[in-house]
């Protein structure tokens, strides 16, 4: 309609190619008292902190009443992709449950070429839903699945997006 978008508040450096790049963004719940705003991102890293260079990292940033961000974003966790000629597959995405719990999405990076199903594999990140308590270190609710884990569901293939239903709070996966 003829008006200019607002600047954007924080631009973030991502891996653009195939299915990489920002995969996902949510508001925190208790956003009214701690301003938090949560990203799912596809980035490069010197370090090799998640396995890989080429990564997945879930990110926080403190929004300002102002639109303006407090600092750079702090790494929350992350998820190798395998490969960095590996482009397919790497999609996700974050929401917050009905439990007030952060759920993230993982794409199984199309490792199934070397024979092995990461997604069959609860050792492995990869081709899962993840469930978190929405705190710093990432840590895994004691009622999850699989005890001392942050893994929900397994055996994804590349699931891009999920939601709840409003009722029932059950999950539903794309």
């Amino acid at each position: 309609n003829g008006q200019l978008l607002p600047d954007p508040i924080y631009a973030f450096p991502v891996l653009p190619e195939g299915e990489r790049g920002l995969l996902g963004l949510a508001v925190d719940p208790n956003f009214a008292a701690n301003h938090y705003v949560w990203v799912y991102v596809s980035r490069f890293s010197a370090q090799t902190d998640c396995g890989s260079h080429y990564k997945n990292r879930v990110v926080r940033f403190e929004l300002n009443d102002d639109n303006t961000v407090t600092a750079d974003p702090v790494t929350i966790g992350c998820f190798p992709i395998v490969s960095q000629y590996e482009t397919i597959h790497n999609g996700g995405n974050l929401h917050f449950g009905p439990d007030g719990k952060l759920y993230i999405s993982v794409g199984n990076n199309d490792s199934t070429n070397d024979g092995v199903d990461p997604a069959q594999d609860l050792n492995s990140p990869l081709g899962k839903l993840h469930r978190f308590n929405a705190d710093t270190q990432f840590t895994a609710p004691g009622d999850n699945p699989f005890p001392g884990s942050g893994i929900y569901a397994y055996g994804l293939r590349n699931s891009f997006d999920f939601d709840f239903d409003p009722i029932t709070g059950q999950v539903f996966a794309t």
